[in-house]
């Protein structure tokens, strides 16, 4: 601020040096009768034109500027961004540039259990639902594709390109509400990668009986440690009925047919896939993909 106030005395003594104009314009005039007063050190002070006033007044206000913004190098953080804006913090909501896998895009639709099943037209007035509301709270990135139904029923959809399943779940309130004015069965969202889903071909006679598949998921707990798999996340990949009928005809290939089981993290999923034992027998385990269940159904569900 010193050097500031410095220049500022040197500019006005600059503008105030005496030159023959000036002192020519200081010499006593006569005017309608009246001497005008001389121009005495005194009176050229209290005349200070306004001009100048301004611009002391304008260097102030910049010199305070520049005192407040922290200093840029050292351990400081520069906050003025280009041409002297202040940078602004980042939020997690950027758009991003990058390819974004879809199971990092995608989002799961939890359901009352018991529920009926989801048609194709209550999932579009869902999707449409959950947009508008998105359109209320979140940036215009921030929003879903067209919801899917897979084969066993689960109702998912996918950020769009730019976004994440994160930024979706920033909104996760809205979304609950927005998607309940169209289906009131569903209870909550939550990000693919909370879950890792799975599926085995196993012998059918093996388990065919009502409680074959509790009985599964009993041993296939009991030998792998750690290991938990929820209560009724484990399915036949094909319908009951279709498969019990395959096995009857003799057209059920192998007499195996793919289960279908969730865990409770994508880590316990990959060590799973390397090995995997139910009642002493070696299995081997494959990722679940609801979009591609056909594929990867195998002989199992011909």
């Amino acid at each position: 601020m010193r050097a500031v106030e410095d220049r500022w005395e040197q500019e006005w003594e600059h503008n105030t040096a005496p030159t023959p104009l000036r002192q020519q314009m200081q010499q006593p005039q006569q005017q309608g009768g009246q001497q005008r007063h001389p121009a005495t050190p005194e009176h050229g002070q209290q005349a200070r034109p306004k001009a100048m006033q301004q611009q002391a007044s304008n260097w102030a206000q910049r010199a305070t500027a520049a005192a407040a913004l922290p200093q840029s190098g050292g351990s400081g953080v520069n906050l003025a961004g280009r041409r002297g804006k202040v940078a602004k913090e980042p939020t997690g909501l950027e758009p991003t540039k990058r390819s974004i896998p879809w199971d990092e895009r995608a989002i799961l639709f939890e359901r009352a259990v018991g529920a009926p099943q989801i048609d194709a037209a209550v999932a579009a007035n869902a999707a449409a639902q959950v947009n508008i509301g998105l359109s209320k709270v979140a940036p215009p990135h921030v929003r879903t594709e067209a919801f899917k139904i897979s084969p066993q029923g689960r109702l998912t959809t996918a950020a769009r390109v730019g976004a994440s399943a994160a930024m979706l779940l920033h909104f996760k309130k809205e979304i609950i509400e927005a998607a309940r004015r169209a289906d009131k069965a569903i209870i909550n969202v939550v990000a693919n990668g909370t879950w890792a889903e799975l599926n085995i071909l196993v012998p059918y006679a093996q388990y065919r009986h009502d409680s074959g598949l509790a009985d599964l998921r009993e041993r296939i707990e009991a030998e792998s440690e750690g290991v938990v798999i929820p209560p009724f996340s484990m399915q036949w990949m094909r319908s009951r009925k279709i498969i019990e009928q395959h096995f009857q005809d003799g057209r059920l290939p192998q007499n195996a047919a793919s289960v279908v089981f969730k865990l409770c993290s994508k880590a316990v999923g990959r060590k799973m896939l390397t090995e995997m034992w139910v009642a002493g027998v070696k299995f081997r385990a494959l990722p679940f993909i609801a979009d591609r269940a056909d594929v990867l159904c195998g002989q199992g569900c011909q």
